[in-house]
């Protein structure tokens, strides 16, 4: 390959593992935090991945890479030989010889590189992707927030009657019932049970889902909507938080303006523990001053995947101020 455009290709990858037990997901860990660092960074639901890492001999694996929803032509490293597994047709797999090692792990990524660098509008959207701040104006990926379940929640809360309490929706893994003079919202499974790649965070057709405002919200109406006898509670504001920040992956609202100065007039309620440092310092941050999405990535020194996903949450639950007065600081 061309050695000027290899020299434009920037590592590391950005790497998720899908269907990996325990021990691997261990040494994989390691090795991306120290020998692996310059090749591979574990990405997480904030960030959009540049490949995935599967183990056909996980069982669940091929069920688990089912439930992802990846764009076409994601290059996937397939550990070992493995003829009778068969991957969805829209990954670009490479395989990981076995015994596994750091040699193997280097040449894939330089497959991965390959790969990537052979579809030219795949690495221009990927570098206009990188985590190091350098995004500029119009290069975000967009995304509708009413096509996944937090907007989709907004939007429906927005439009409840003066003299309903509550309304309730289906989705395919999990029933709604929410509350929202009360910050409630109750469901029929644990939401800490639902990972970033679960079903109830794809994009969803609005206009299949039935949607039904309540006047009578006595707990017997309620389990009796949700199917279920152990009804779970958790503060709305919290869900929707959680929900935003789960379905950004890199991308911003369509209707955003990524110039548009903005304030943070309250911390929110972190649910989240993971990256907490990154959220209480977006939030000190963008209390401080105004400050628009994309001088927030350059400035702030932070991921681009988080400062994202953090205005995203911020922006659903209403916690900016936006004043047209106003200037950046």
């Amino acid at each position: 390959m061309n050695t000027e455009v290899r020299n434009r290709f920037e590592y590391p990858l950005n790497i998720r593992l899908v269907g990996v037990g325990d021990h691997l997901a261990r040494m994989l860990e390691y090795y991306f935090t120290h020998d692996g660092a310059r090749y591979y960074r574990q990405t997480t639901n904030y960030v959009p991945e540049d490949c995935i890492l599967v183990d056909p001999a996980h069982p669940g694996a091929r069920l688990e890479l089912e439930r992802h929803h990846h764009r076409d032509g994601l290059p996937c490293l397939v550990v070992g030989e493995h003829p009778d597994f068969e991957l969805p047709g829209h990954y670009a797999a490479i395989t990981l010889r076995e015994p596994l090692d750091f040699a193997a792990l280097e040449s894939a990524a330089h497959a991965v590189e390959d790969l990537l660098l052979s579809t030219p509008e795949e690495n221009g959207d990927r570098a206009a992707l990188r985590q190091d701040g350098r995004t500029g104006a119009g290069s975000h990926r967009r995304f509708k927030p009413e096509n996944h379940v937090c907007g989709f929640l907004k939007k429906q809360l927005s439009l409840l009657p003066d003299d309903h309490q509550g309304l309730s929706f289906e989705l395919p893994s999990l029933d709604l019932f929410a509350l929202p003079s009360d910050n409630l919202l109750f469901a029929n499974r644990s939401l800490s049970s639902i990972t970033s790649d679960d079903p109830v965070y794809a994009e969803l057709d609005p206009d299949s889902i039935d949607v039904e405002f309540w006047t009578d919200t006595r707990p017997v109406i309620i389990a009796r909507t949700l199917r279920t006898r152990d009804v779970l509670g958790y503060p709305l504001d919290a869900f929707l938080w959680r929900c935003a920040l789960s379905v950004s992956a890199g991308r911003v609202p369509s209707t955003v303006d990524v110039e548009q100065p903005k304030r943070l007039t309250k911390h929110p309620a972190y649910i989240d523990t993971h990256h907490s440092d990154y959220w209480t310092e977006l939030a000190e941050r963008w209390r401080e001053g105004f400050h628009s999405l994309n001088s927030a990535i350059a400035d702030f020194g932070i991921p681009e995947g988080y400062v994202i996903a953090f205005h995203n949450a911020a922006d659903l639950l209403d916690l900016f101020d936006i004043g047209t007065d106003h200037h950046e600081s």
